[in-house]
């Protein structure tokens, strides 16, 4: 399901057309020049969900989005991402309504929809676990500026390995483009100050665009 089109959109790169609302315009004035990935354009990619759903780039936009790159088999660094972005979830209040998160796996080898969905669900039943196969990991792993990389297992186990990934979770805004990352370990008030500070600027700029359309 997830080969044939889509395989051939992330290869030749080509970019589904989409047209701009306020709510996906606003944010580039919030990020203007100086935001992560302002110079990079938006990449399509999709993957499947926990639920055996297909989930894409197009899904997210209009909205904004937390993402997390790891794995379940992960000991240390993925459990505790993760819980940073349930307390997050949990002190939004009301403001967790607009944020989508997504827990994206990069062993799809280990990582059944079954195991991520319990993964995922097991930190919050709002987090969105997905993967792919590799061509499909890869392109959401490149459109957000993430890494891997396989660790060998040293008893010589071909399925006792470790991945080295991206430790950050990416805020994402509904324009596609990440606004910014939280490093592993950063404090929650100060992601929490962050998230809500970009989210009372984006209400307030598209209140402004929906005035000037009209």
């Amino acid at each position: 399901m997830l080969s044939g089109v889509v395989a051939s959109m992330v290869l030749t790169g080509m970019q589904p057309t989409q047209s701009v609302s306020p709510a996906m315009a606003a944010p580039q004035l919030i990020l203007g020049s100086g935001n992560v990935d302002s110079d990079k354009p938006r990449r399509p990619f999709m993957l499947e969900t926990g639920m055996g759903e297909t989930f894409g780039d197009q899904d997210l936009l209009g909205k904004f989005t937390l993402i997390y790159f790891g794995y379940t088999f992960c000991p240390d660094v993925c459990p505790t991402s993760m819980m940073t972005m349930t307390d997050i979830l949990n002190q939004l209040g009301d403001d967790a309504k607009v944020i989508t998160p997504i827990f994206i796996s990069v062993d799809p080898d280990r990582d059944t929809l079954a195991i991520l969905r319990d993964y995922a669900n097991a930190f919050h039943p709002k987090i969105i676990g997905m993967t792919g196969p590799k061509v499909m990991v890869d392109a959401a792993v490149d459109a957000y500026n993430a890494r891997y990389k396989f660790i060998p297992s040293e008893d010589g186990d071909p399925m006792g390995y470790s991945v080295d990934h991206t430790a950050s979770i990416a805020f994402v805004g509904p324009n596609g483009r990440i606004v910014t990352r939280f490093g592993h370990g950063k404090p929650l008030d100060e992601i929490l100050f962050e998230i809500k500070a970009t989210l009372s600027q984006h209400q307030k700029l598209v209140k402004i665009l929906k005035e000037k359309a009209k």
